[in-house]
């Protein structure tokens, strides 16, 4: 440094100032990894401070003892802040690739922070022996012979830097670790020409120039934070559980989905719902806040809260029992918590699961391994379960039985309560695997519909329920239709009306023998593709009903807008209608429908007494256990020839 204010320090100032408000606007300083980086930037402005201000006094003043100690406190803060910006940039190494947790031992931390207290003592007791630098009345500033240790310090630690960037290249990705070596390498070499030329000031501004293509290119808050909810941001957890993997660092998890969480949107608006979720992961962070510092809480746009603890073996049930009553106990927020349907887990990782695939699988589709009535479960009470073994293998098994004809159709019949016989059936696929068995439907659709296989078992499930109701002998079963549900990608498919059309043609089916099953999922759905093939369908004499209804929150309203001609009443409603709740919705439900022209099916009905109440209400069909389980075709046709005379 030399008398004279330098013009590269006013270009660094103007920067560090541009990229503070950037942070500021764009709101990058939430999260611990946004937070360290301003912490180099604030570093960096005010050291550039503390310069501009000793040179422009030594420049424009003459010397007093009063702008002799001005000049001497502006050099000891640019000093002592210029070894932080080398200790920062080390430190947003560790945070940009996870690895924070490796300073929580003590003798790395003495390691890393001792020489910087060491030589900050040193640099304050130049008061005494004026070895790094002097104020001279006469010549202004002048270095001293033990300069060298001060820049010997940046340039030991900025080696270190560099050196630990090639330790953690794996952890940070390709785009993120060049970034970080451009701002070590600018460093080091701004350092060694300031060292050497003290006129060519470029140290600060080298490091602001660095500090903003970070900013720009890698210190992204898009991609830290969640805009919506301000937390963090999937892909960055995604990121970090590969990190934990590449270190073998285990830490707890725990995850809350609320399994309605798209429908709850769609009836009760973005805004409100995202509300709630801020609201939930503020008494989060309390709660956590009392137990323990290191955790992060991510968000997923399917409906689930990801929070990772930094400490293995963290037994969220015992330890945050409040963690748990949060989402149980829901009755705030003017209720609207009372809407969803959560359901939590516990995960152990680096024991439960060893890969990131494995872990964000589980974590996202773990509700599927819950008894009823169950809101918490451990992964380590699942993962050796042949339940999870299937769900892991899936994919592998959906293929082998499309290859291998694994895959069958079954057929349970519905009653009519008036005709006192079996009016339809419903179509059911199953799956019997050389491996693990016979598969449910429950299983292996929604695993299908995840890994975009749907439309091969979709295309069996039409041809094989098509053959069936194309035979000759399908009048003598007395039936006078067989429902069938395509999935919501199967309806979203802008061929669907065709290829049906082709089957027909093919097979000679009549298109009055098929009715299709709309879930409120679909129903919900304002598509132009899927309301184009519902009503070509239905031009061609296809029928439509509404399934699961009770299930979902759909919009009613818009369903009742489609061509349905039956509705069908969910199972979960069914089960309560010997109770007095129960059974006025359902007679309700009936009356209401019956009187806009709709029939009703009542769905899992499995004993005398639900049957009876139900045919007195004047529900029109009945399908459960109580009068036949879904049989094979063989064994369905052969029951039909057995059971089915209508009263006449």
């Amino acid at each position: 440094m030399i008398e004279g204010t330098s013009v590269f320090d006013w270009f660094a100032l103007v920067i560090s100032l541009i990229v503070v408000l950037s942070i500021y606007l764009r709101k990058a300083y939430r999260g611990i990894e946004n937070r360290v980086f301003l912490g180099v930037v604030l570093i960096g402005l005010f050291t550039t401070v503390f310069e501009l201000i000793s040179d422009g006094i030594l420049a424009v003043t003459p010397l007093t003892r009063t702008t002799q100690g001005i000049v001497y406190l502006a050099l000891y803060g640019y000093f002592i802040n210029r070894q932080m910006s080398v200790i920062s940039y080390i430190m947003l190494a560790f945070s940009a690739s996870g690895t924070t947790y490796r300073m929580k031992e003590l003798k790395n931390r003495i390691l890393f922070t001792g020489p910087f207290f060491l030589l900050s003592v040193f640099i304050i007791t130049n008061f005494f022996h004026r070895q790094i630098f002097n104020i001279s009345m006469t010549e202004g500033y002048v270095r001293g012979p033990l300069m060298f240790i001060v820049f010997g310090f940046s340039m030991v630690y900025g080696t270190i830097g560099l050196l630990y960037l090639f330790t953690v290249r794996k952890y940070l990705g390709t785009t993120k670790w060049v970034a970080m070596m451009l701002l070590f390498i600018s460093i080091a070499f701004s350092v060694v020409v300031q060292y050497y030329h003290p006129t060519y000031r470029i140290e600060m501004l080298s490091a602001a120039l660095a500090v903003l293509i970070l900013h720009l290119i890698v210190q992204r808050s898009e991609d830290l934070m969640d805009q919506t909810t301000g937390l963090y941001a999937w892909q960055l957890y995604q990121e970090e559980t590969r990190r934990l993997m590449l270190a073998e660092k285990q830490v707890s998890i725990f995850v809350v989905r609320f399994l309605n969480a798209t429908e709850v949107r769609i009836a009760y608006t973005e805004d409100r719902y995202n509300a709630y979720i801020k609201e939930k992961a503020e008494l989060m962070k309390k709660i956590m806040g009392k137990r323990i510092k290191d955790y992060k809480i991510y968000i997923h746009s399917s409906g689930s809260m990801h929070l990772v603890v930094g400490k293995k073996n963290f037994d969220f049930e015992t330890e945050t029992p409040e963690l748990l009553s949060l989402f149980t106990d829901d009755i705030a927020y003017d209720g609207f918590g009372q809407r969803l349907r959560p359901l939590m887990c516990s995960i152990e990782y680096m024991r439960d699961f060893h890969n990131p695939a494995d872990l964000i699988q589980f974590g996202l589709f773990f509700p599927q391994f819950m008894k009823p009535n169950q809101t918490f479960i451990r992964a380590s009470d699942v993962v050796h379960e042949k339940n999870y073994e299937i769900q892991k293998n899936i994919p592998k098994i959906i293929s082998r039985g499309l290859r291998d004809n694994n895959f069958e159709m079954y057929y349970q019949p519905i009653y009519d309560v008036k005709k006192k016989c079996f009016h339809s059936a419903e179509a059911l696929i199953r799956l019997n695997d050389e491996e693990y068995g016979f598969l449910s439907p429950g299983i292996f659709i929604p695993a299908a519909e995840r890994q975009n296989m749907i439309f091969p078992i979709g295309n069996f499930v039409l041809e094989e329920v098509f053959e069936f109701v194309g035979r000759d002998d399908f009048e003598r079963l007395g039936l006078t239709y067989i429902e069938l549900n395509l999935s919501v990608d199967q309806f979203l498919h802008e061929n669907l009306h065709k290829q049906i059309a082709q089957l027909e043609t093919r097979i000679r089916t009549k298109p009055e023998r098929i009715n299709l099953e709309v879930t409120e999922s679909v129903a919900g759905i304002s598509s132009t593709i899927g309301r184009m093939n519902i009503e070509m369908l239905r031009k061609r004499g296809y029928s439509f009903s509404l399934d699961d209804y009770g299930t979902g929150y759909s919009n009613i309203q818009r369903a009742m807008s489609l061509p349905l001609s039956l509705i069908k009443i969910d199972k979960s409603l069914v089960d309560e209608v010997e109770t007095k709740n129960g059974a006025v919705i359902i007679e309700n439900t009936i009356q209401m429908m019956h009187e806009v022209g709709f029939q009703i099916v009542c769905e899992g009905v499995e004993t005398a007494n639900q049957y009876r109440i139900l045919e007195a209400m004047g529900c029109d069909y009945i399908q459960g256990y109580y009068f036949a389980k879904p049989m094979s075709k063989a064994d369905f046709v052969r029951f039909l020839i057995v059971e089915n005379h209508c009263e006449k």
